[in-house]
Formats: structure tokens, sequence, C-alpha cells
């Protein structure tokens, strides 16, 4: 969504929980050309032993354990971050109860990139700030607008270590509630399940929308489904 309107927007502040995509949405931003520089050198790497050499930089792992490493040399960072995402599976990012990333290489003799697309990205993201964070520390203002995409309901959640269960589902809702009340204009995206619905039966306003799914096990169950869009305003 951020990229979508970034042209209209002011100061903006982007946060997730995982590291690496903080880092790579901060090098991206402030030295998109050094990144270019680092991914041309993964792909001449690439080209040389495909598979040998994904495995060798998903070994890598740049973790929360790491993140000495990580502010060192935050380039490295955001060009492994890229790297494993162009070239795993279905552009699928997973990590295992460890936090480290274990998706599979897809098979793929290249990896490619646009660099006009990373230059494009730093432009939209000059006047932004980006942290790694959890969603409890955020603290919008009356009048500023905050959007919540978190891990959908019933869906794969295997984004970070710390899986976001019911309980952080309910977190979310209760919080955002108190946000709306102070008068900050609330967006969030769900499953649309009976549990999502429940959560934001008061307060929110509920849309249904179709939305692509192309990562599931049954290929024949990739498709559009039903999701929820929950708005404190009406829209």
């Amino acid at each position: 969504m951020f990229f979508a309107i970034s042209d209209r927007l002011g100061p903006a502040h982007l946060a997730d929980t995982n590291i690496e995509l903080a880092v790579t949405y901060t090098v991206v931003r402030d030295s998109p050309e050094k990144l270019i520089e680092r991914l041309d050198a993964h792909a001449a790497e690439h080209a040389k032993s495909p598979r040998d050499y994904f495995e060798s930089v998903r070994a890598l792992n740049a973790g929360e354990e790491q993140c000495g490493p990580v502010m060192r040399d935050p380039v490295a960072v955001a060009a492994r971050f890229v790297y494993l995402n162009r070239c795993c599976y279905n552009g699928l990012y997973r990590v295992n109860k460890s936090g480290r990333f274990n998706a599979p290489w897809n098979k793929q003799d290249q990896f490619k990139f646009c660099a006009e697309t990373i230059r494009a990205a730093a432009g939209a993201l000059s006047n932004t700030k980006v942290t790694a964070q959890d969603f409890r520390k955020a603290s919008p203002n009356s009048g500023d607008f905050v959007y919540c995409d978190p891990p959908y309901d019933k869906t794969y959640n295997q984004y970070s270590a710390d899986r976001f269960d019911d309980d952080e589902q309910r977190a979310l809702a209760k919080l955002v509630r108190t946000w709306a009340e102070a008068g900050v204009r609330v967006m969030v995206s769900n499953s649309d399940t009976a549990f999502v619905r429940g959560l934001y039966s008061m307060g929110f306003h509920i849309h249904e929308v179709a939305a692509p799914r192309p990562l599931n096990r049954d290929g024949e169950a990739r498709g559009p489904v039903s999701d929820l869009v929950l708005t404190s305003y009406e829209i």
C-alpha cells in the first residue's frame, strides 16, 4: 500500500518486527547504488553454481542474534534479503522456530533484479522513517492514518520465530480500537473469518474484498479469496 500512495503522503513511518526487512528498506532509501552494486555481485556468483550459492547465502543467517553485524554492514544484510527473496521458492519469506530463513531454492539458474525499481523505491522512501518494532510500540496522534497488515488469521504465519497467534490478533484489535477512539484513522486487513469479524464488530466498518492468494500447497486452491478491510471510518 505504501508504494501505491507514497506520492500523496507527507512524512511516513514504516514498521515491522522483521529486522532484516527494516534494514533493507533503510538501505534502499539511503544507499540504493551500493545495494545495486552488491546485488550485481550476487548475480555473478549465483550464475556460477546457482543451488550451491543460494544455500551458502541462506546459511549466513542475519537474524536478531547477529544485530552487531546487521548494524556494521547493513548493505550486505539488505542484499542478502533481496537475493533470497528473488531466489527462493515463490518468493516465500519463511523462518523456523529459531528464526533462521529456511525457504528452498526456486531452481532458477539466474538471479534477476530491477535496478530502476530500487531507485524508484529510494525516491518513495526519501521522507520515510523505518523501524523494526512491535505494533505495541506505535504511538500515532489524532488525525494520523495507520494501516496494519498483520499475518492473516488461519493462514501462513511463519514470518518470524514468534508466531502471530490468536492472542496477538486480540491485542492488535484492542490497541487499534483505542487509537480510533483517540481520533486516529485506522485501516486493518485480515482474513475473512468469524474470529476476525468478531474482533472488529464494534467500532469498525467491515468491507469484503476479493484478493489473490498465490501461495498455497494445493495449486488448484490458488486464486482470489475473500479478505476483509476493516476501517474506523466510512469509505
